[in-house]
């Protein structure tokens, strides 16, 4: 089993961090968190602050492209989100990621976890041998969560993030975005779908 927790104190209110993370498919926050790796994200049904919530993301994670379609299986207000892979990552039993807020002072803690492989003991070694070898490397998970971090960070001191509202012209260009995505999206829907039922 390997378990990834990084974490950094951001000089914002844990509502501040709350609203960003909640809010990711809006006006491509998701890519501002870290334009470099990450290239989207989808909010399939619910709201982030929901459980039973699915998402699907892509991002790099080193020189591997992940493409995850997750649940929300636990959430608590302003403190934490924990997310859980459907199939076929669930197959490899690539764990979970979770998001952690604890306030400190006027600011608050910001901690990201992820956890996977197999936790029997003669299983376990070989399960990130096989997820090291053919689907991403620890050392890249760890790198890029440093990186969210610092990211992340920077940009909610520089400027609080609140829900966009957006003008005409942006919230045309997001339903163009919309109109495009939805053939993946609907796509993506049919597997979470079969992979519920």
């Amino acid at each position: 089993m390997v378990i990834i927790k990084e974490s950094i104190e951001i000089n914002c209110s844990p509502g501040v961090l709350w609203n960003f993370l909640i809010h990711l498919d809006h006006e491509q926050a998701f890519q501002k968190w870290h334009p470099k790796d990450h290239i989207r994200l989808l909010q399939l049904n619910g709201n982030m602050e929901e459980p039973g919530t699915v998402v699907y993301f892509e991002e790099y994670l080193g020189k591997s492209r992940m493409r995850l379609v997750c649940k929300v299986v636990k959430v608590r207000k302003h403190e934490y989100i924990e997310f859980k892979p459907l199939f076929p990552i669930s197959l490899l039993q690539f764990g979970k990621g979770q998001f952690l807020i604890e306030t400190r002072g006027a600011g608050c803690l910001f901690t990201i976890a992820v956890e996977y492989g197999y936790k029997i003991d003669l299983v376990g070694p070989l399960s990130k041998w096989l997820i090291e070898s053919y689907v991403v490397k620890e050392r890249d998970i760890r790198q890029h969560t440093k990186e969210e971090l610092i990211i992340l960070k920077e940009f909610l001191e520089r400027r609080p993030f609140s829900k966009p509202q957006g003008s005409m012209t942006e919230q045309a260009e997001k339903l163009r975005r919309l109109t495009a995505s939805t053939k993946l999206k609907n796509g993506l829907r049919r597997v979470v779908h079969r992979a519920l039922s």
